[in-house]
């Protein structure tokens, strides 16, 4: 009987291990999973028990994997020494500590850590860590996708069944350009695990790049049909949707995505983020402030907020959150929009010069944001520092898209104009109405560009004032927006008509017309009072035509486009 207990004893004892190593093992698949499906906050709880139980190297550095992908490098850096300190021959901490680096930019330092950890024994035979090491130079801003390959291209001659290798492997030639090689490794991906949607959101990924956008939709569908509880398959449709401009599908998938999520505060910045993207400005905002109390170490908080507040025109705390996240954010985490932000924030609260520099700053750094150069130029313009908004314009059309230069080129031309510099403003508004023949309002102010350099009167910006007059008046709308405009034109056409061709008839008609525009205009009663006899001498009604005709271009001011 003892025998028997004592045997039924060591089976239970036995069975416990057992059961605790695969309740073990699970929990760190587990983990990896939540950070899968982009649950942090499950993630987070997963590996924080598992290194509180067991501080052991490999919980440290799974520990320090959460903390990696939650974009929170100095405490996965802790972790990771943790890990070396519990056991130094433990290959993956290393290879953790050259993925921090690798993520501050720091590529010697980073293959200094995978060489250490590759020259620990048996590190050089274990696909995990051949894996890891190629994983870290693929997934970080800071990437080297030649140096990714040769490390998973190992990875999968030890272990030709890891599809997340070729996953990966499909990343890196993604990087590089080489989309046959990159789908080629996705669709290895997939045959080694049909069941996983991954391979299906990396092609359509890859048909992105390609700007195969209806292939990316299929793709994203088919993702979702794996597996309809893959959350990243849903944000992934969703930016598709935004890049498309179908915003309400977009928002939807989105918010999809997060009912799905584990409403962790990662998951919420995200999901403000892209509320920020669809211009929702306020409800952003409001997410933000929910997660505020318990976030406030988190720079990524203080960014949100900043760009939130902008938007709502709340520009002093928008100007004091975006401080703070410059304050807290390490370099590598900085991007252009931070300082364009914090720049247009700046300009708001009354500090322009800093804010020019940081708006140009972020131009700079981001040769996409084509709209900055201009609204750097629309901050002088108002200034009327014209000669800076001229330059800030000549930048952006260098460059912008055809549709940003039809803005661009003619407030370049404008603030060339009201900078008086008339041979190049005529030069550029010349252009702008011979490339966008549409855009009335620049045959306005080519006739003042020409005006102004009229000094012979010779009319020569007679043919532009009529055929902008002629555009106008056929529309009552436009007719009403360009009161005053057309106040000028007339102004001009009736000084001509006086001073040039001394046609009296042809100089009241266009007095008229000033009034049925103002009746109680001046200049058009000044013009009415003129008798024949005025226009054959220089009496003092000629010389103040004369004098007015030459301020005409001067005086130019913005109208409706």
């Amino acid at each position: 009987m003892m025998r028997k207990f004592v045997k039924s004893l060591f089976l239970a004892v036995a069975l416990g291990i057992a059961g605790h190593i695969s309740l073990y093992a699970q929990s760190i698949q587990e983990g990896l999973r939540f950070l899968d499906i982009e649950q942090y906050g499950n993630a987070a709880k997963a590996f924080r028990t598992l290194a509180s139980q067991k501080p052991s190297a490999e919980n440290q550095y799974y520990l320090g994997y959460y903390y990696i992908q939650s974009e929170n490098l100095d405490s996965a850096k802790i972790q990771f020494e943790k890990g070396i300190a519990a056991d130094a021959n433990y290959p993956l901490n290393h290879v953790g500590l050259g993925s921090v680096m690798m993520a501050r930019g720091d590529k010697a330092g980073a293959k200094a850590q995978f060489d250490k950890a590759l020259s620990l024994k048996k590190a050089g035979k274990n696909p995990e860590v051949w894996f890891r090491i190629g994983e870290a130079y693929v997934t970080h801003k800071n990437n080297d996708p030649v140096a990714a390959v040769a490390a998973l291209q190992k990875a999968v001659e030890l272990d030709g069944k890891n599809a997340e290798a070729f996953l990966l492997m499909g990343d890196a030639y993604r990087m590089r350009n080489e989309g046959t090689n990159a789908a080629n490794n996705y669709d290895k991906a997939m045959s080694l695990n049909p069941k996983s949607p991954k391979g299906h959101i990396r092609y359509g990924k890859l048909m992105i790049n390609t700007r195969n956008y209806n292939e990316a939709l299929r793709r994203f569908n088919e993702a979702i049909q794996v597996d309809p509880n893959y959350a990243p398959a849903y944000r992934e449709r969703g930016e598709l949707y935004f890049l498309a401009k179908d915003y309400p599908k977009a928002l939807a998938d989105y918010e999809k995505y997060m009912s799905m999520s584990d409403n962790s505060a990662q998951a919420k910045f995200k999901y403000a983020g892209f509320l920020l993207l669809n211009e929702k400005y306020d409800q952003s905002l409001q997410i933000l402030q929910e997660v505020a109390p318990n976030q406030q170490e988190n720079p990524y908080l203080h960014r949100l907020l900043g760009y939130a507040n902008y938007e709502m025109k709340n520009y002093p705390q928008g100007l004091e959150s975006v401080n703070k996240f410059f304050g807290m954010a390490k370099p590598e985490i900085l991007i252009s929009s931070d300082y364009e932000y914090q720049g247009k924030l700046q300009i708001a609260t009354g500090d322009t010069a800093k804010g020019i520099e940081n708006v140009y700053k972020a131009a700079e750094m981001d040769t996409a944001k084509v709209g900055l150069y201009a609204a750097i130029g629309e901050t002088f313009f108002k200034a009327r520092q014209y000669d800076k908004a001229a330059e800030a314009y000549e930048k952006a059309m260098t460059r912008g898209t055809k549709e940003s230069n039809v803005r661009d080129m003619l407030y370049l031309g404008m603030s060339y104009l009201f900078g008086k510099n008339y041979e190049k403003a005529d030069t550029v508004l010349g252009q702008f109405i011979t490339e966008y023949p549409d855009q009335y309002i620049g045959l306005y102010y080519k006739a003042q560009a020409e005006a102004a350099q009229d000094t012979d009167a010779k009319g020569t910006a007679k043919p532009y004032f009529e055929k902008y007059i002629e555009i106008v008046n056929a529309d009552p709308e436009k007719k009403d927006k360009n009161k005053a405009n057309l106040i000028r034109a007339y102004d001009y056409l009736a000084v001509y008509y006086l001073k040039t061709e001394k046609d009296l008839t042809k100089a009241k008609d266009t007095a008229n017309k000033m009034l049925e525009l103002d009746p109680n205009n001046a200049r058009a009663k000044t013009f009415l009072q003129y008798k024949q006899s005025d226009l054959g001498g220089t009496s003092t009604g000629s010389q103040s035509q004369k004098a007015t005709s030459a301020k005409s271009g001067a005086k130019a001011s913005g109208g409706q486009k």
